[in-house]
């Protein structure tokens, strides 16, 4: 597909993923975006897509208000078998999924939400294409909402383990922000659905600079790799392309 990293950013786009799959393994990174291997979605993956997917609809079709969120966990239940179904159909989900674990997961979005200091929604599920300097981004965010007196929040629902998560992920997601509203600072918020916790974040207008260029330096160093050599870690039997890796 592409002989160097420079020509696939250059002919597509930066993510977080891109971004994070290099800084776990330069290897992995190659394989899958270089080289173009398919690299297979496992299951706790297809599960938070699930989950994503439902609370993406459910909000979409409702609305926003506290009441609502608080008392229609029962609605909520009722998107599990045809977006199961939908999304199995199209081959987004290819192992078998207990509705309970789904229920579980969304109970938790049911219970955390109300903590949320909003009166409406912004965006769901919005995909965001900028410029960070010469480079283009792209950011899909779970949820942005705006509280009476205009202040925005960014929310990022999680569905494993908040000490897996990275701040410049979240961050990111604001940085074209500041450019669409007139704001001074924007909260960011994870929600870890299992855990019942939420992570919370500010990011001010006088930080994007600095954040921008730390994300240039992050693609310029793929951009200088050459080698990409593997980062054996016990990470490399969930491995997605570890097939056609001589490390794995």
């Amino acid at each position: 597909m592409y002989k160097t990293s420079k020509e696939l950013f250059r002919s597509e786009y930066v993510s977080y993923s891109r971004l994070s799959s290099y800084e776990k393994c330069p290897r992995q990174f190659k394989l899958r975006y270089l080289d173009g291997i398919p690299c297979p979605v496992g299951k706790a993956a297809q599960l938070g897509s699930v989950v994503h997917e439902i609370i993406a609809r459910y909000l979409k079709d409702i609305g926003f208000s506290k009441s609502a969120i608080q008392t229609d966990i029962y609605d909520l239940c009722k998107l599990i078998i045809p977006t199961c179904k939908e999304l199995r159909e199209t081959g987004k989900i290819t192992f078998f999924l207990q509705e309970s674990e789904i229920e579980y997961l969304l109970n938790g979005f049911v219970k955390l939400l109300p903590k949320f200091d909003s009166r409406s929604i912004v965006s769901v599920e919005a995909e965001r294409n900028f410029k960070v300097g010469k480079y283009k981004l792209k950011t899909i965010t779970d949820l942005i909402l705006r509280n009476a007196k205009g202040k925005l929040t960014v929310i990022d629902f999680k569905t494993g383990k908040p000490e897996y998560v990275d701040d410049s992920q979240i961050q990111m997601y604001a940085i074209p922000l500041f450019d669409e509203a007139s704001t001074s600072e924007i909260e960011l918020i994870y929600a870890f659905l299992k855990h019942g916790e939420l992570k919370r974040l500010k990011m001010t207008r006088g930080s994007v600079k600095t954040l921008a260029n730390e994300f240039i330096t992050r693609v310029k160093c793929i951009e200088d790799d050459d080698t990409f050599f593997p980062e054996p870690s016990f990470l490399c039997r969930y491995c997605g392309v570890k097939d056609h890796c001589p490390e794995s």
